[in-house]
């Protein structure tokens, strides 16, 4: 599930990495393991050569092999210096060891036939491991001296091992650094190539903050088609709520006007059954169309709450100029629907709080998770006691029949908070004594 949250960048990048890590390391590998199996065979060579120049500086004295001439490699003059050479006899007895031996004592050389080699490694009690070529020899002189001979040269593995370590470093240093150059181009060619899509991820920020109307129409054509849906869409979802909001004003009129008339023309001192059914027909008109007329805000309206607070505040204080009405809340806080919406949901709690306070009001409003609101008045009124909280916030309850009102103003209340994901609850104010109502809205 949290690998369907990842952003697209985010995705691209895990399948290059792991397929670039996957492709250089088999390659690094692969090169490695030809350099050894390359190294491996220069050093055979190396040493078959190393054999065939002591050859060139052999001689046979009294059925010894003997290397009166100049030896072929430096090193082999040189105590320790890691290149090594010895002779055995037909019967297994050292004929002559390189001076670089010194006083190191190395296992006898098998005894081979003429023209056999024998490759391998070699641990001497006295020293570092060694790998080492035996070679074969039959030895004649023209004055019809002869003998059979092993020859074997050898070398300190840590040569080997040293240039193997430095070529792994070389190799592994470069394809990390190949891998850091393809990666970090490939992320500028994946930003670049999803930078469309999150310009259009900004217009539609743009849209839902209510800066804009519409997304822009400069895209790619893999894109325009998506954006001109959408603005289409934008566009139909306006035009609905309009008409919407329209015929609700017309059915409103229609039906208000023959209901006043009907109230009218009942005679003054009785008709109490068909005052009391007007009375019903009148809530649940008003009741269905103050509800029906807040639907889901049309995307992009992000309407500032204090402005409108502050007119119904003083609309209220003209009415009723003996109650004190405070307000707290900040500029910034905005809500996501209209106008209308707003000031039926404030309004009827603001009534509601006036209507039963002795002398204060306080509304407080904020923002709720970035995107929702939270609505609060308070009042120092007598308060709702816990037992007629579900009675006042159904349609047509009222917990004072003393006051004047049909009893749908907290219903609507109810039905809009629970239409965008809150809920209304009534408690005590704890700093004025009376009724607190706090609506919660998620969205």
């Amino acid at each position: 599930m949290r690998l369907r949250r990842l952003p697209l960048l985010h995705r691209v990048l895990w399948v290059a990495g792991a397929s670039l890590l996957l492709l250089l390391g088999t390659t690094g590998l692969v090169v490695d393991h030809a350099f050894r199996e390359g190294a491996e065979e220069a050093r055979s060579q190396r040493l078959q050569g190393q054999i065939f120049g002591l050859l060139a500086a052999a001689e046979l004295r009294d059925q010894a092999l003997v290397l009166a001439g100049e030896l072929p490699d430096a090193r082999l003059r040189s105590a320790g210096s890691g290149l090594y050479a010895q002779v055995i006899d037909d019967g297994g007895t050292i004929r002559w060891r390189s001076p670089s031996l010194l006083d190191r004592t190395l296992p006898a050389p098998p005894r081979l036939a003429p023209g056999e080699t024998q490759e391998g490694g070699v641990a001497p009690a006295d020293g570092a491991p060694l790998h080492g070529l035996a070679y074969g020899i039959a030895w004649e002189e023209a004055d019809g001296e002869r003998g059979r001979f092993t020859l074997q040269v050898l070398e300190e593995q840590a040569v080997f091992a040293g240039e193997l370590a430095r070529f792994r470093q070389a190799l592994w240093g470069w394809l990390a650094v190949a891998a850091g150059g393809l990666l970090l181009t490939q992320l500028l060619l994946l930003r670049w190539t999803l930078q469309p899509l999150r310009r259009i991820g900004r217009e539609l920020q743009a849209v839902e903050a209510g800066r804009v109307r519409r997304l822009g129409e400069d895209h790619p054509p893999e894109l325009s088609a998506l954006t001109r849906r959408l603005n289409q869409l934008l566009a139909a979802q306006q035009q609905r709520m309009e008409r919407h909001q329209q015929a609700l004003g017309d059915l409103a009129h229609s039906l208000k006007t023959p209901l006043a008339v009907l109230r009218s023309q009942l005679p003054a001192d009785g008709a109490d059954t068909a005052t009391a059914q007007l009375r019903r027909m009148d809530q649940a008109i008003d009741y269905h169309l103050r509800r029906a007329g807040h639907g889901p805000a049309p995307l992009g309206d992000r309407l500032p709450v204090r402005p409108v607070l502050e007119r119904l505040l003083a609309a209220l204080r003209k009415l009723d100029p003996g109650v004190r009405l405070r307000l707290d809340c900040p500029p910034d806080v905005r809500f996501a629907g209209g106008e209308a919406e707003l000031m039926e949901l404030a309004g009827n709690l603001l009534d509601n709080a006036v209507r039963h306070a002795r002398s204060q009001v306080v509304v407080s409003a904020g923002q709720r998770d970035g995107e929702g609101l939270w609505l609060q008045v308070e009042d120092d009124g007598p308060g709702v006691p816990a037992a007629q909280v579900e009675r006042i916030l159904a349609r047509g309850g009222r917990a004072d029949e003393r006051h004047p009102g049909q009893g749908i103003g907290l219903a609507v209340v109810s039905d809009l908070a629970a239409g965008r994901g809150g809920q209304v609850t009534v408690d005590c104010s704890d700093t004025l004594g009376g009724a607190r109502f706090e609506v919660t809205l998620q969205h």
